[in-house]
């Protein structure tokens, strides 16, 4: 499985070369940029000291969708709960949810926001996921690379296992296919007239199990044959 971190707008370069030094030192080598500051520049090289691979081999990406595009399931990071519409989960929690799908997915993308802003509320519903450090005080607030420090240490810790660690599985997009399943039969039921509750049920989607996922599978094929005008 590989892990991908993702800095959105970053405007410290600073904090571009402490997060690729920390995401090499955690054994983590990707590391993506959307609408970066000048992640070249002394003060980002210095501060990646050790990690210059890192910065050079970032990819830059224009916007937050184009950068996740690819990858499997992502996990977007906040300082703090801003709806009780959606659940939080712990670093720790988010490692525990994906070992649970066994071998589900191939790719993690970790999706960090601004750094005085953090994340827009329309970028966190492009992730499947959201994510907090719990903090004693919330004050003085963890930096943006000292995030990434956390997020990289856990997720190494807790032995993700990396890309051609374990045998994938048979189908690696059923995660995906449960997902646009899920959300055509909710239009077609109309739960979309209620969008509180339809953004909470495809947010849950992605955190059932590998076997709930072939389970909901199952149900959608005898539905469909029930009702012929589901797709």
């Amino acid at each position: 499985m590989d892990v991908h971190f993702i800095l959105t707008e970053p405007s410290h370069p600073g904090n571009v070369g402490s997060a690729a030094r920390a995401i090499k030192a955690m054994g983590f080598k990707s590391l993506r940029l959307v609408n970066p500051c000048d992640h070249f520049s002394k003060e980002s090289k210095k501060l990646a000291y050790g990690a210059h691979d890192i910065l050079h081999a970032a990819t830059v990406f224009p916007s937050l969708s184009e950068a996740i595009s690819d990858i499997d399931f992502t996990i977007a990071t906040t300082a703090k709960k801003r709806t009780l519409w959606h659940d939080y989960f712990t670093p720790e929690a988010c490692v525990d949810l994906i070992r649970s799908k066994g071998t589900v997915f191939e790719t993690i993308g970790i999706v960090f926001g601004r750094e005085e802003s953090g994340l827009l509320t329309e970028e966190m519903a492009l992730c499947d996921l959201r994510s907090l450090i719990p903090i004693a005080n919330p004050y003085p607030s963890i930096n943006l690379a000292q995030s990434v420090m956390i997020y990289a240490h856990i997720f190494s810790v807790y032995s993700i296992p990396q890309k051609n660690d374990v045998p994938l599985s048979v189908d690696l997009n059923e995660q995906r296919i449960l997902k646009s399943k899920a959300m055509v039969l909710l239009e077609e039921i109309e739960v979309t007239k209620n969008p509180n509750l339809y953004r909470r049920m495809t947010e849950r989607l992605m955190q059932i199990n590998e076997d709930d996922t072939h389970l909901f599978l199952s149900f959608h094929r005898y539905l469909k044959r029930k009702l012929k005008n589901i797709p």
